[in-house]
């Protein structure tokens, strides 16, 4: 009779786990996609900062370039 009773408690808990497996390696997948696609949107916000400081550095380079320039200008017309 016990070992009946195992067989059968066994018999669910392997039940249960398959149940549990199911239902978390579907969550498992999602969050290894979702972690992917955060660390892919991470690293292109990152180039994309990178990007934009640069050109902006350049921007700032060529507006005080101009100044300059004006200023010689004008002390050179004075």
């Amino acid at each position: 009779m016990i070992e009946v009773d195992f067989t059968k408690s066994l018999a669910e808990i392997t039940k249960s786990l398959a149940d549990i497996i199911q239902i978390e390696e579907p969550t498992q997948a999602a969050y290894h996609a979702q972690n992917m696609e955060n660390t892919l949107e991470k690293t292109i916000k990152e180039a994309d900062v990178k990007c934009k400081t640069k050109k902006t550095a350049g921007l700032d380079k060529s507006v005080a370039d101009v100044k300059s320039e004006v200023a010689t200008t004008q002390q050179a017309s004075n």
